[in-house]
Formats: C-alpha cells, sequence, structure tokens
C-alpha cells in the first residue's frame, strides 16, 4: 500500500489527541487499520485499545483490516486480543456487565426491535396490567394514525434522552405513565432489554456515581478511536470525554467528515467534530481530501454543493479525486480525469421517456472494456449498473417494466411496505 504523504502523517501521529477529517473514498479503514496495528506492535496493549464504529457492519470490515495489518507486522501474534472494536452502544453494555454482574441478563435492544415491542404493547389492559397504553396519546400524533403515533413515541423516547429529561420532570402525567410503563416493560422482567439511548444513560449514571470505577476504566485504556465523528451525539460525546478525561488520560483519535453530517434527525451533532480541537487539547488536525473512488467530474460537483454551506458550519476544504500512478518511478498520485458525458443532467417528460434512455444509455454502455483495479480489463455488464430512486415504491415498477421489456434483465431493492404484507397485517 502507498500512502499519501496526509495518509502517513495520520498513521504516525503520536502523543497527541489527532482530528482526522476524511473526505469521501479517502480510505480512511486503512489509515485508522494500519495505525492501530503499528500501536499494538510498537508495544501498546491490545485491551487498552477501544475502536468506535457506527454500524456493525463497519466494525467488521476494520477488525479484518487490522488483521490482515498485523499479521504483516506481527505475524507470529495475530490476533486482535482483547481489543474492543464495535459501537458505542455494545461497548457501553459490555463494560457495565464488567462493572456490575447485575447488568449481566440485559442485552441491547436494536430500533426494529423497539418498534415491535411498542407495538404489541399498544393497548394498555387495566384488569391484566398489561401494556404502555399508547393508545390514550394517539389523538396528539400527526394523523392521529397507528404508525404514526408510534413513531412519534419513539421521537419522544430519542428526545428525552439526548436532553437528559428525567421521568419526574414531565408534567404531562400521560405521557410520563406510558413512558414509565415503556420503561418497566423493555427493562424488566422477562425482557431484560436497553434501547441504545438507555444502555449509554446508565453507564454514564454508574461512571458519575463511582469515582473508582471511573478511574479503573481510564487507567485501563489508553487509545480511544471514535469513527463516523460527525455523527455522534451530545450523550455519545459526553461518554467519550468522560471516559477520556477530554483526551488528557485516553487519547482520542476522531475521524469523520462535517460535510457528510447526516444524522441530524437523531441527534447528531456536527458541532461536536467541528469544535473537537476547542476540548481535546493538544490535538493534530489531518485533512484526507483525496477521493481516490471517483473521478473529478463527480467530485467538483460534491465540492460545488458543499461550498454553499455558511461558513462556520463546516472546515473549509476541498476533495480532490487522485489515484496512485506505479507506473512512474517513485509511484505519483495524479488527477483522477473525467471524460466528456461521464455526469449528465437530463430531464423528461414522463418516467416512461425517463425509463427509455437509461435503457438506451445500458445499451450503449454494455460491453464497455475498463481496467479494474488490479489492472486486467473487463468488459462492463448489467451487474455494473445501478438505477437510483426518490421512491422505489412510486417509480420502480415503470423501470422495472420497460427495462425488462428491453430485454435487460433487473432486480429491484428497496421496495418497502413490509407493515402492508398480509403475513404481518
Amino acid at each position: 500500500m502507498i500512502y499519501t504523504e496526509k495518509q502517513q502523517a495520520a498513521i504516525d501521529s503520536r502523543n497527541t489527541n489527532l482530528l482526522i477529517l476524511a473526505c469521501a473514498g479517502s480510505g480512511k479503514t486503512e489509515v485508522i487499520s494500519r495505525r492501530i496495528a503499528e500501536l499494538v506492535q510498537e508495544g501498546t496493549s491490545k485491551s487498552s485499545i477501544i475502536a468506535f464504529t457506527f454500524t456493525e457492519r463497519a466494525a467488521n470490515e476494520l477488525k479484518a483490516r487490522i488483521r490482515l495489518h498485523l499479521e504483516k507486522l506481527q505475524p507470529d501474534d495475530p490476533s486482535l486480543g482483547d481489543m474492543y472494536v464495535g459501537t458505542i452502544h455494545s461497548f457501553c453494555l459490555h463494560l457495565i456487565k464488567e462493572i456490575d454482574p447485575s447488568y449481566r441478563k440485559y442485552e441491547v435492544m436494536d430500533e426494529a426491535r423497539q418498534a415491535a415491542l411498542i407495538m404489541t404493547q399498544f393497548h394498555y389492559t387495566e384488569s391484566i396490567n398489561k401494556g404502555i397504553g399508547l393508545n390514550r396519546l394517539r389523538h396528539r400524533s400527526r394523523t392521529g394514525g397507528y404508525w404514526d403515533t408510534v413513531g412519534s413515541f419513539i421521537t419522544t423516547l430519542n428526545v428525552i434522552h439526548q436532553k437528559s429529561i428525567s421521568l419526574e420532570s414531565i408534567p404531562d402525567m400521560e405521557l410520563r405513565s406510558t413512558v414509565e410503563r415503556y420503561r418497566q416493560i423493555a427493562h424488566g422482567s422477562p425482557n431484560y432489554f436497553f434501547d441504545f439511548d438507555q444502555i449509554i444513560n446508565e453507564l454514564l449514571d454508574t461512571l458519575k456515581t463511582s469515582p473508582s470505577e471511573l478511574e479503573n476504566v481510564r487507567n485501563k485504556f489508553k487509545h480511544l478511536v471514535v469513527d463516523e465523528y460527525q455523527d455522534v451525539d451530545d450523550r455519545q460525546e459526553e461518554l467519550i470525554a468522560l471516559i477520556s478525561n477530554y483526551g488528557k488520560d485516553v487519547t482520542v483519535t476522531a475521524v469523520g467528515d462535517d460535510d457528510q453530517a447526516i444524522y441530524g434527525w437523531r441527534g447528531a451533532k456536527v458541532d461536536n467534530i467541528l469544535k473537537f480541537e476547542d476540548r481535546y487539547f493538544p490535538v493534530t488536525k489531518i485533512e484526507l481530501t483525496s477521493n481516490f473512488r471517483s473521478t473529478h467530474a463527480i467530485v467538483e460537483i460534491a465540492n460545488k454543493a458543499i461550498r454553499s454551506i455558511p461558513p462556520g458550519k463546516r472546515w473549509p476544504k476541498d476533495m480532490v479525486a487522485r489515484h496512485c500512478d506505479e507506473n512512474t518511478n517513485p509511484p505519483k498520485f495524479v488527477e483522477t480525469l473525467a471524460e466528456i458525458g461521464d455526469v449528465q443532467l437530463r430531464t423528461f417528460k414522463s418516467d416512461d421517456e425517463e425509463a427509455n434512455w437509461i435503457a438506451d444509455r445500458i445499451e450503449q454502455l454494455l460491453g464497455t472494456v475498463i481496467q479494474e483495479r488490479d489492472d486486467h480489463n473487463r468488459a462492463i455488464h448489467y451487474a455494473d449498473f445501478a438505477i437510483l430512486l426518490r421512491s422505489v415504491r412510486s417509480s420502480g415498477n415503470i423501470f422495472a417494466s420497460i427495462l425488462t421489456q428491453r430485454g435487460i434483465p433487473v432486480v429491484v431493492k428497496g421496495t418497502g411496505g413490509l407493515f402492508e404484507h398480509e403475513e404481518v397485517l
């Protein structure tokens, strides 16, 4: 692997907190994994390293990359051992079970399971003391519908978490009793579930009320890496700051891109990455602005769009489309140019007209010879094409029908409508 100067600087950074602003396609996973593997090679205990990822899928990819680097750097001991690589929520449950064995009967409840639990407990039956009584709040949702009521209640639970609102401070007695019933059913026997928000609250409360346990945690861990830092919410940030003592006891590496912050509706605060340098001192900031995934035409469109964000709301930076030309000596990183027609903006009078134009375009490009990353040439086939739709439900059938008529094989994904299936109803 040949690294850019800035990638290498991020890998080599030691002894300070680190902010890696990683644009799309900039190879951040490669940089993080290499840096962690080198820390282990230098003698850092595997059990003292934490790496937070946004999803379990991202965690598995990071684990595989770290293992790959360790196999090269120290082939006699390439395992990850007790290193934690995973989501913040799983870490919280893992750590709180270590601190207090009474939590070992609990599991984390994902969003689908949370919604299912609320649905099955929607009505309150007084005679058998069953349910959460959400039906009493139905008239307060946007439409008064069943799904709107469930969605509004889940949003309310998230707000209560984000704003650290205590149950006792909720003046609305109907809402308070519904939230209380939900917590009893979700967290009590026989379920013993923590939703994503509650598990963070439990660990925060435990560490804040037990200085000795907090000290043990800070002594145990030395390096904390947080991926997708732009999507961290205030409570997650509070936990990161508490565990690391704002980077004084545990070195914090924040990796993310303020230009890719899309989870504000979930409580994520882009300010956390914008003000990282103010909270964690000293900080080394490194910008990975080389996009190895796209041509310059696509990158320039992205740059133009993101520049519309007002000053102070993002780090001022521009992506550059680059690739490594290994035919030069030494190898150089050069711009990845586009061809005329690679990016087009077109409008159509109807979905049928648009679908037929796309079918024409697929037929034109089919069989075009392209070069893969391993330098071998091959012809484009149907599986190389993707059509992205704002709504598969409203437009998917039209596109699938016309493409099929033209002899183009189609696989439609993301159709939705789970709750309209007969077996679910």
